[in-house]
C-alpha cells in the first residue's frame, strides 16, 4: 500500500518529502519482515536463503532509492534501479524458476547446493554496479565485473534449469517409476 501511493505523491513536488518517508517506511518494513523470518534458522536450506537474499535486495533497493534521492539526482536513478533489477529480480526470478523445476522433477530444492551461490553472484553483480557510480577512474572495470557476475549467474541458472528439466523428462519417460502394485488408473 505504501509503494502504491508513492508514485502518485511524486507527481506533485511539495509532496515528494512525504513520498520519501513512505519509501523509507516500506524499505524498513521489508527488512523487518525478513528479520522476522529468521534467516539464521534456515542454514540448511540454501533454496530459502537464496530467496531471502533476493527479498533483502528489495529492502536495500528501497533504502538506496531514498538515500540516493534518485528522484532528485537523476544520475543515481539508474544505479539504484539496478538494486531492484539485478539484486532483487535476478535473484528471486532465478531462484523461483529453479525451485519450480526441482519440484517438477520430484526432487528436494534444499538439496540444490548452487541456489545460494547463484544468489550471491546476483548480489555481487548488483553491488559492483552500485559501487561503479562513485568509483572514479575504475568505474568501467566495476561495470565489466558486474556484467561478468550477472552473466555467470544467468549461465549457472540456465545450466541448472536444463539439468532439472532433463530429469523431469527422463522421469516422465521412465515407466519403471510407476508403482506396480495397487496402481489404479484415474478417470474413465
Amino acid at each position: 500500500m505504501l509503494l502504491g501511493v508513492t508514485p502518485l505523491l511524486m507527481l506533485w513536488p511539495p509532496l515528494r518529502p512525504l513520498a520519501a518517508g513512505l519509501v523509507l517506511a516500506a524499505g524498513l518494513l521489508v527488512l523487518w519482515r525478513l528479520w522476522r523470518w529468521r534467516p539464521w534458522a534456515c542454514r540448511g536450506r540454501p533454496d530459502l536463503l537464496g530467496l531471502m537474499v533476493g527479498y533483502a535486495w528489495l529492502g536495500v533497493g528501497l533504502l538506496l532509492l531514498l538515500l540516493a534521492r534518485a528522484w532528485w539526482q537523476q544520475p543515481h536513478a539508474s544505479a539504484t534501479l539496478h538494486a531492484f533489477t539485478i539484486g532483487a529480480l535476478g535473484t528471486l526470478a532465478s531462484g523461483i524458476m529453479l525451485r519450480q523445476a526441482i519440484l517438477r522433477a520430484k526432487a528436494r530444492p534444499e538439496a540444490e547446493t548452487l541456489l545460494l551461490p547463484l544468489a550471491l553472484l546476483f548480489s555481487l553483480a548488483a553491488l559492483l554496479r552500485l559501487l561503479a557510480l562513485d568509483a572514479g577512474e575504475g568505474w568501467l572495470l566495476l561495470l565489466w565485473g558486474s556484467a561478468l557476475a550477472w552473466s555467470l549467474a544467468w549461465g549457472l541458472a540456465a545450466w541448472r534449469l536444463l539439468h532439472w528439466c532433463r530429469r523431469t523428462v527422463r522421469r516422465r519417460l521412465d515407466p519403471g517409476q510407476l508403482p506396480r502394485e495397487g496402481y489404479r488408473r484415474a478417470g474413465p
